[in-house]
């Protein structure tokens, strides 16, 4: 080609480059991807789990795929077609805890850094109530769940019952002598969590300030036959309808027809009982009894425990082991009492560890002389009292003539009265034992308002010893006391450490122990 030719084609030349750029600056950019899911809404209950299906269409090519959920867990897995203009990917979310709407939002990314996004709505929902017919029951008791008595339930004898975290049980009685109770004739293992305790109540109408005595349900009764029970984190609550008729409660040992049911009663000198972490509230009578066997109460709180009488907690006869970093606000009678008498058997000795416990106002409205206050320690009964604190009591600890006082081991605890009244009963009257005797000297006790135990919220200089107080003038404890020591209050470090504790023993596989004693005086310590 000469030279002439080729300068006639560059015309064409740059026709054809200018075509080829105006088509490409024309050409639309690739748009950003599509996310779809198998589904676009979920209905589910509390910690409930489900897997959707998503699939992503990216022109520009597939890059990556997230998600995130405002409330509970998205998780994204099996990934598929990365690089390519179709993917696939898994996602599987776990709904929280709580109830209520909430929001997955689902995000993928091409190669060209353009994103597309999926909302996904979720409602949470209540499980629905589990009604359990009157008769016997065992097995596990699934967590979450509200499960509704039809009657009286059994756990019979040789069977178990686990109750897991999260269960609420309701006994709907009428505070008769035919009111349901929970009868443990096996095993009973309740397993709430600080998060989510289990608890034994009566329906949400009917907890009310009128109903705080009214003993309206049965209660925890196990018989000589049950084994082992354990309460962890469990709330019980609203008890004590009077024991006869049908119920199996009618049969057990402390009771005559007619009398209130306790909150928890325990009663086979070959078993073991733990309790921790637990609260007993609205009693008409005891909060607690143990009649025999092996035990360790401790870290619970006992609220309003008896109407005109009864003790948070009362051990009788063949019961050994450890009650300790408990608190009674406003018993009726003592928070702590035991005894080697009223039993089936006075073998082995009752002999109790009763350590680092708080007694708030307890024994103004038990009406029998000479009766209330905040440690009891009666007939042929043994054990050791250190770094209790006892504050507006009606009584200190008092020891029963016929207690066996020679083994007994009390002292280092610490008592405040805002007036005459309580002051002259720290170490109660009318009784051989007095201060001065075993440990005693080591003692906190001064004149009226002396020793303020310095709580972090709860105030007690104002308190009255008025007597009998009418248990119908009563509410709620406040949800804001706070029974901590402020630094500076006067029975920090003064406790005793270092002393022997019961040995440990087993239930259900699970090895428990004693609690170390603490130097700070009271359940709680310091802030």
């Amino acid at each position: 080609m000469n030279r002439r030719n080729l300068f006639n084609l560059i015309p064409a030349l740059l026709i054809m480059a200018i075509a080829v750029w105006s088509c490409k600056k024309d050409e639309a950019p690739k748009p950003a991807p599509q996310v779809s899911g198998s589904k676009n809404s979920l209905n589910l209950i509390p910690e409930a789990s489900e897997t959707i299906t998503l699939t992503i269409v990216a022109p520009a090519k597939f890059a990556s795929i997230t998600a995130a959920a405002d409330k509970g867990t998205a998780t994204i897995a099996n990934v598929t077609g990365a690089g390519t203009e179709a993917g696939g990917a898994q996602l599987t979310y776990v709904a929280p805890a709580e109830i209520g709407n909430y929001k997955i939002t689902v995000t993928a990314l091409d190669q060209a850094g353009l994103s597309g996004t999926l909302e996904i709505t979720v409602a949470v929902t209540a499980k629905p109530p589990v009604t359990v017919p009157a008769g016997n029951v065992s097995g596990t008791w699934v967590k979450n769940t509200i499960y509704v008595a039809g009657g009286t339930l059994i756990i019979p004898k040789g069977q178990t019952l686990t109750i897991q975290e999260g269960v609420t049980v309701i006994f709907d009685g009428d505070g008769s002598q035919g009111a349901p109770e929970l009868s443990v004739q096996g095993s009973l293992f309740s397993q709430g969590t600080a998060a989510k305790p289990v608890t034994f109540t009566i329906p949400e109408t009917k907890r009310t300030k009128a109903n705080i005595f009214a003993g309206l349900w049965g209660g925890i009764q196990a018989t000589q036959d049950a084994t082992e029970m354990v309460l962890q984190y469990t709330n019980v609550e609203y008890v004590g309808a009077p024991t006869g008729g049908t119920n199996p409660s009618k049969n057990i040992g402390p009771y005559a027809d007619g009398d209130p049911r306790y909150g928890v009663l325990f009663s086979n000198t070959n078993g073991k009982f733990v309790m921790q972490n637990s609260r007993i509230a609205y009693t008409a009578d005891d909060g607690m009894r143990i009649v025999g066997g092996t035990i360790l109460i401790s870290n619970n709180l006992f609220v309003l425990t008896g109407k005109n009488g009864g003790e948070s907690v009362n051990i009788k006869s063949s019961v050994t082991g450890t009650v300790a970093y408990n608190t009674s606000w406003r018993g009726a009678t003592n928070a702590w009492k035991w005894s080697n008498a009223s039993g089936s058997s006075a073998t082995p000795q009752t002999d109790i560890d009763v350590y680092n416990n708080t007694s708030i106002e307890c024994g103004w409205r038990q009406t029998k002389t000479g009766r209330g206050g905040s440690l009891n320690v009666e007939k042929g009964a043994r054990g050791k009292a250190y770094n209790n604190l006892v504050v507006n009591c009606r009584f200190g600890t008092r020891v029963v003539d016929d207690a066996d006082v020679a083994n007994l081991a009390i002292g280092y605890n610490h008592y405040y009265g805002t007036d005459a009244v309580m002051v002259n009963e720290f170490y109660p009257t009318g009784t051989k034992f007095v201060k001065g005797n075993s440990e005693t000297g080591k003692d906190i006790a001064g004149a009226a308002k002396d020793n303020d135990p310095s709580f972090v919220n709860y105030i007690v200089s104002t308190y009255t010893s008025a007597y009998p107080v009418d248990p119908l003038t009563l509410d709620y404890m406040p949800a804001t006391v706070d029974y901590r020591i402020k630094a500076g209050g006067p029975g920090l470090t003064k406790g005793k450490t270092g002393f022997a504790l019961k040995p440990d023993f087993t239930v259900n596989g699970v090895k428990y122990s004693a609690p170390a004693p603490s130097a700070n005086i009271g359940a709680y310590g310091s802030n």
